[in-house]
C-alpha cells in the first residue's frame, strides 16, 4: 500500500489529542521528544489503533508512521536488531516525516544476531536521518569493553555521525545529570509536575540554542503520557 493511504490511514485513526506532526514539527526543533523503542505490547489498543497493520503473517507494518506522527524521535533498541519482524531499515525512512531522528542503541548482543557489516549496512540505510549512535548499558559489554569502544566509534566516523554513552560523550540522567544535550529518563510521566521538575533541571544543563533530546523508557511508559508531556513542553514554550 502506498505511504499515501497509509498517512491517512493513521490521521483516519488519530484521536484528536494527535495532532499529526508535519515539517517543521508542532514542538519547537530545539527539543526532540521520544521514547525507547516503538513496538510495546501494552501500547495496542491504548495508542495504537485496533486494526493497524503490524508485519504479522507477510502484512505491512505501520506501527513505526504512526508513532511518527505524535514523536519526532526514537531510540532503535539494540534487541530489535534480533527480531526480524522489527527492522526495516530499507523502509523505515519511508515511514516517518522529513524531521525524524533515529538514536540507535549500541550493544555487542546484537553480534550475536547479525555480522558486523549487515549491521552497519542497515545504519547506512537510516543515515540521512541517523542522529546518533548510543551506549546505554554501563556494564562490560561480552566483547573487551576498550575493543568495542574502539569498534563503535569507527563505525560512528565511518557514518559521520556522534556516539553518546559510556565511554563516549555524556548522557543525561535523573541520577547522574552531567551536561549533555540528550537525557535518557527512566519514569513512566506518571507525575507530570515531576516530569517538568525533571525537564527543567536537564534544558538548564544544555548550551543556549543547543538542540535537545529527551528519551523516555519504563516498563509501565504509555504514549498517553509521552502526549501529556509534549504538551507540558509545549506550555514551557519548547
Amino acid at each position: 500500500m502506498s505511504k499515501v493511504r497509509r498517512i491517512r490511514y493513521v490521521v483516519k485513526f488519530a484521536n484528536s489529542n494527535l495532532p499529526v506532526v508535519g515539517k517543521g514539527g508542532y514542538l519547537k526543533k530545539s527539543i526532540h521528544l521520544g521514547a525507547y523503542g516503538w513496538h510495546h505490547e501494552h501500547w495496542f489498543s491504548t495508542f495504537y489503533p485496533d486494526d493497524i497493520p503490524t508485519g504479522e503473517t507477510g502484512e505491512e507494518d505501520w506501527l513505526l508512521t504512526y508513532y511518527s506522527n505524535a514523536f519526532d524521535t526514537v531510540i532503535v533498541p539494540a534487541d530489535y536488531w534480533c527480531t526480524d519482524k522489527k527492522v526495516d531499515c530499507e523502509n523505515w525512512l519511508d515511514d516517518v516525516h522529513a524531521d525524524f531522528q533515529f538514536l540507535v542503541e549500541c550493544h555487542a548482543r546484537i553480534f550475536d544476531c547479525l555480522s558486523m557489516s549487515d549491521w552497519v549496512d542497515g545504519l547506512k540505510k537510516l543515515r540521512p536521518q541517523l542522529g546518533a549512535l548510543v551506549v546505554l548499558k554501563s556494564e562490560v559489554p561480552s566483547v573487551d569493553e576498550v575493543s568495542f569502544s574502539d569498534l563503535i566509534e569507527s563505525v560512528a566516523n565511518t557514518l559521520g555521525v556522534d556516539v553518546s554513552g559510556a565511554g563516549f560523550d555524556e548522557i543525561w540522567r535523573q541520577d547522574d545529570p552531567r551536561p549533555s544535550c540528550l537525557a535518557y529518563i527512566e519514569d513512566d510521566l506518571s507525575d507530570m509536575r515531576s516530569a517538568r521538575t525533571v525537564a527543567e533541571k536537564f534544558i538548564d544543563s544544555t548550551g543556549e540554542g543547543d538542540t535537545a533530546t529527551m528519551i523516555f523508557d519504563h516498563p509501565e511508559l504509555q504514549a498517553a503520557g509521552l502526549l501529556k508531556f509534549r504538551s507540558v513542553l509545549e506550555i514551557m514554550g519548547y
